[in-house]
């Protein structure tokens, strides 16, 4: 991600590149607001650029403008209309209008002559090219000058050129001054028609200067290039001298360090470490509990704790194909409506009094029945009815037949054959013969069991996920059974499937292991614990006799629960009683201490035998693991 800057609009190049060459991000992105005056300097963008590239890191500009973003991406410069949200720190968009701090003037005007030195890397270094003829040395200079000078017509190409890579160069020793160095020195320069060491001078050559105000927004600052002329006069080299100190006063200052020392030394540095494991003793204590939901508070006397009980039901449904099969010699049946347009008299029908369709099927009532009488209005008849179950003469499929009227043949050869008759509104149904499908009972069971199996795994995930946190739930606390089960069909019936819905129901039964630790502590026999205490870790409790009463709500249970005291340690009297007292003596004090296990004894620095006066500089620590 790349690091985001939000530029002011009078920012400059030099706060810019001081941040660019410190940070150690690879990519940086500049936010530019519309009159920024680093995108109407085309110069400082082109140093820029090349400071980017030297540095290997990538400036990526967020320019709204579109003139100033197509000018910088001229210059070889990313550029963006926005900076996604996505990609802006907390930090970043906290802090939106925080810009670069600028580098001061003189900082900044030093780490630039050094860059340019390091550049042209002219200084402690001869080229061949600097040994020339007396004749030509000014021509040499005025014509390099003339270059500088020329330069100025493009102010962009002459501050990159200087910022560029150099030349390859190397440097030359210089040979040791020797009578015959200097006799073949200047037979070779008369042969070679050069003039005498002696009358080369050194060339003064007029400073160029670069304007900074122009480039980087400063005023009254400059860099001055000015060219190297190397001058082979004498030279005379000498080794580093130290100033001339009296002997009394260097005898005197490293004395006084020797003894500051050796008192920092003994009295700041020396230190002891004492690391005291403290004894410690185990104790067991068997209760009776009695985890009551009914009960809010712990009761010391009754051993009795609170208890909390959670109810978890879950249902679910399946369809099942049946097994059963049994000889069917079924007779259809079905529901008939009797009229009477006889008379106003009622008329009884005994059971199995026959009905016959239009096809000549017999129909029997299932019992007997009364019609009522008809009832006479304005000397017309208006018929009564009664509904009555029939069933038909015999078995089979052939009497399923579709809604009709029916007439009682009993009746037939007197007026009451067409005054009573039925009519069903439905079709008969049930008749069949051969071999059918029912429900067995074995069906009924394995569809229940199989349902069961998946709810059991379904409460046991439930209780996993929804048990109250810090409470302790025992095996035998813990009750899944079927509350109730339903098949669509029962047992016997016939079908080719059934439905079976079974509802499961767990119940569970907590406490708080702590009220149990409580209630050991205060039933403890320890009459003091001044100087003892109970270990932090987590005492170990075992239940045994587990005996649950879910319609109560409660369970009984005997615990066993197991203990560590722990001795105190008093770290000050430890401190006062080993003060001063070697590693012998304080082990004889420790073995001493009944609160003492063991302990280990650490002297620095290596030659300190002996634990220091100081209590501030005796650390003990006491280690219970």
């Amino acid at each position: 991600m790349a690091k985001l800057i939000y530029l002011k609009p009078n920012q400059d190049i030099t706060s810019i590149i001081g941040y660019l060459w410190q940070t150690k991000e690879p990519e940086i992105a500049l936010v530019a607001p519309k009159n920024s005056v680093l995108l109407e300097n085309r110069i400082a963008l082109k140093i820029l650029k090349r400071e980017a590239d030297n540095c290997e890191k990538e400036i990526i500009f967020v320019i709204k403008d579109s003139e100033s973003r197509e000018a910088v991406e001229d210059l070889g410069f990313k550029t963006k209309v926005s900076w996604p949200k996505s990609e802006i720190s907390e930090e970043e968009s906290e802090e939106e209008e925080k810009v670069i701090k600028e580098m001061p003037a003189e900082d900044y005007q030093l780490m630039i002559g050094n860059q340019l030195k390091i550049k042209h890397g002219a200084a402690s270094k001869i080229r061949f090219s600097d040994i020339k003829k007396p004749g030509n040395k000014k021509k040499d200079s005025d014509e390099k000058i003339k270059k500088i000078k020329s330069a100025e017509e493009s102010e962009d190409d002459f501050i990159l050129g200087h910022l560029a890579e150099p030349e390859k160069e190397f440097s030359l020793p210089i040979p040791q001054e020797t009578d015959d160095f200097k006799e073949k020195a200047e037979t070779f320069l008369k042969i070679k028609n050069f003039a005498p060491r002696e009358e080369i001078k050194e060339e003064t050559v007029q400073e160029e200067s670069v304007p900074f105000e122009k480039i980087f927004g400063r005023e009254e600052k400059e860099i001055f290039i000015k060219p190297q002329i190397h001058n082979f006069s004498k030279k005379k080299f000498s080794g580093f001298k130290f100033p001339d100190f009296s002997s009394k006063i260097v005898m005197l200052f490293v004395g006084s360090a020797v003894i500051v020392a050796g008192l920092v030394f003994y009295f700041v540095l020396p230190k002891a470490e004492i690391e005291v494991v403290p004894k410690v003793e185990a104790t067991e204590q068997d209760l009776n509990v009695v985890a009551d939901k009914g009960s809010a508070f712990i009761d010391l006397g009754k051993g009795v704790i609170p208890a909390q009980v959670i109810r978890f039901d879950k249902k679910s449904s399946r369809e099942f194909n049946t097994t059963g099969e049994s000889q069917a010699n079924e007779k259809a049946r079905g529901v008939m409506t009797v009229y009477n347009e006889y008379s106003s008299s009622p008329q009884g029908l005994v059971e199995k009094t026959r009905f016959v369709s239009a096809d000549g099927k017999v129909f029997r009532t299932v019992k007997s029945i009364t019609v009522p009488g008809a009832k006479i209005s304005e000397g017309k008849v208006i018929a009564s009815s009664i509904d009555v179950e029939v069933a038909a003469d015999e078995a089979g499929e052939s009497y399923n037949i579709s809604p009709g009227k029916f007439l009682i043949p009993g009746f037939q050869g007197s007026p009451k054959y067409e005054g009573f008759y039925g009519i069903t509104k439905d079709a008969m149904y049930g008749g069949t013969t051969g071999i059918s499908k029912i429900v067995s009972a074995d069906d009924v069971e394995m569809a229940k069991n199989e349902i069961w199996a998946d709810l059991q795994k379904d409460l046991e995930s439930d209780i996993k996920t929804q048990t109250p946190e810090g409470l302790k739930l025992l095996p035998e606390a813990k009750k899944l059974e079927i509350s109730s089960f339903d098949p669509s069909v029962k047992a016997g019936g016939r079908a080719d499937k059934f439905t079976m819905t079974v509802k499961g129901t767990g119940i569970l039964i907590f406490f708080d292991e702590r009220d149990i630790i409580e209630l050991a502590r205060e039933n403890s026999e320890i009459e003091s614990l001044e100087s003892k205490d109970y270990s932090d870790k987590l005492s170990e409790v075992v239940y045994s006799e587990v005996s649950a009463d879910f319609e109560k709500s409660k369970i009984s249970f005997k615990a066993k629960v197991g203990e560590k005291l722990v001795w105190k340690i008093n770290d000050s009297i430890l401190k006062r009683l080993i003060a001063g007292r070697n590693e012998t003596e304080i082990r004889t004090i420790l073995n001493d201490r009944e609160e003492v296990l063991s302990a280990r004894i650490l002297f620095w620095p290596f030659w300190v035998d002996a634990v220091p006066d100081n209590p501030d500089r005796v650390n003990v620590s006491v280690k219970t693991d």
